[in-house]
């Protein structure tokens, strides 16, 4: 009986459940007329792992073909060229045995493509030419199977990730083995995250950004206190004293009449100097001057990102236009460049209810948190430069945000610091 040696069956990509069924049926009716490929100097299998474990289990007789291989090297190239035959591989088991061709290659000669950047050219232009694809693919494949290498340290299975169930994207992979290798257990914790999702889940992004944000939520906790402040003034004047690109994001409500226009201006100027790069500015807004609001903040450099529709539980009535209407739109504003989300998001907010204790104008708790949630992660810096009754701060405070906010009207600002500090 040959031997079998798991680092070589480990390369033979998993066949589909009613491929299996297929295979034994066609054995168990024809017998094995293929032989399996053996290497003649180790009696190792190297191809016809699937068919040899069925032929045991049913005791069907098959044959045996010797070839002679160098080293374990010359093994694992033939043997990707084999599978790389097969016409019913996956994009990622094909991409796996491309990257593990050329890893192979690099093992040769002492190198690991992860930490030499240095290419051997003639390889991968080689294995590019061989496999009709770019060297730039030979490239991306061979990150992708070295970190499939290190996330079966961790206990991911390959077939998890090659099969084709789960709708990974390779470049993710490569972060969750190289958080892998920085904090391992972030990385079980992260693919824990993506498996309860269920079977086809890859969402791998959004999983380690919410081990990132538990872990942070830990270190903040102890330093609470120090998590908000809400400055009483004009925030376009204050804001002055904090630091160009220094938050995260701007989540605000500024308010909605013609006379409050200029304050969109304002605040796109403010924007587009206190974010990041791919900082957001996100704003309610009235629909009556919407097309100026567009104009007011796009003319101050931002992005128009999206908009987001906030149901309400009640009807409002806008008597200049004889509407009566049921829905607020969040504007979502981007500082160059356009960057999307780790997570993709509904662009749809149900109102949980009507809050109008501390300010006439107050938005609802959920939409707020809502938007924390999504488009801020533990930690961050944001401003709220109409804070209000102190929704946003509050809001911020218990998801482990900081915040800075301000408040022109010295009731209003009252009425916020006694609802955030108590």
């Amino acid at each position: 009986m040959p031997i079998i040696d798991p680092r070589f069956r480990a390369l033979i990509p998993p066949l589909q459940a009613t491929e299996l069924e297929l295979l034994e049926s066609s054995l168990a009716a024809e017998g094995c007329r293929d032989p399996l490929i053996v290497w003649a100097e180790r009696d190792t299998l190297v191809d016809g792992h699937n068919r040899y474990e069925i032929c045991q289990r049913r005791q069907i007789p098959y044959q045996v073909v010797l070839r002679s291989f160098e080293d374990e090297h010359a093994v694992i190239e033939w043997m990707c060229v084999n599978q790389l035959g097969r016409r019913n591989l996956t994009d990622a088991a094909r991409a796996d045995l491309r990257g593990k061709r050329y890893n192979n290659e690099k093992q040769r000669h002492g190198g690991s493509i992860l930490h030499n950047e240095v290419l051997t050219e003639p390889t991968y232009d080689r294995i590019a030419r061989e496999e009709n694809v770019s060297r730039a693919t030979i490239w991306r494949d061979a990150k992708f199977s070295e970190a499939l290498d290190v996330l079966e340290n961790i206990g991911v299975e390959r077939r998890e990730i090659t099969s084709g169930r789960r709708k990974v994207k390779q470049k993710d992979v490569v972060v969750l083995a190289q958080t892998a290798k920085e904090n391992p257990d972030a990385a079980k914790k992260a693919w824990a995250k993506v498996e309860d999702q269920g079977a086809t889940s890859g969402a791998i992004k959004a999983a380690l950004r919410d081990v990132r944000n538990e872990e942070a939520a830990l270190v903040i906790e102890a330093n609470q206190d120090d998590l908000v402040q809400i400055h009483h003034g004009d925030f376009s004047a204050l804001s002055m004293l904090e630091a160009d690109g220094s938050f995260d994001a701007i989540i605000t409500d500024p308010p909605y009449p013609a006379e409050f226009l200029p304050t969109w201006s304002s605040l796109g100027e403010v924007a587009m100097r206190v974010l990041k790069p791919g900082g957001w500015c996100i704003a309610y807004s009235g629909k009556q001057h919407l097309d100026e609001v567009m104009q007011r903040m796009k003319a101050s450099g931002l992005a128009f990102y999206w908009q987001i529709i906030f149901k309400q539980t009640v009807t409002a009535t806008i008597h200049a236009r004889k509407v009566n209407t049921t829905y607020k739109p969040i504007l979502i504003f981007q500082k160059p460049p356009i960057t999307p989300p780790d997570a993709y998001f509904l662009d749809i907010i149900q109102g949980g209810g009507v809050e109008k204790q501390g300010h006439e104008w107050q938005q609802s708790e959920d939409g707020f948190q809502w938007l924390i949630e999504r488009f801020t992660d533990v930690g961050d810096r944001i401003m709220e430069p109409f804070t209000g009754s102190g929704t946003c701060p509050l809001v911020a405070k218990r998801l482990h945000r900081f915040c800075i906010a301000y408040e022109i009207d010295a009731i209003a600002h009252a009425s916020a610091c006694k609802r955030v500090f108590g």
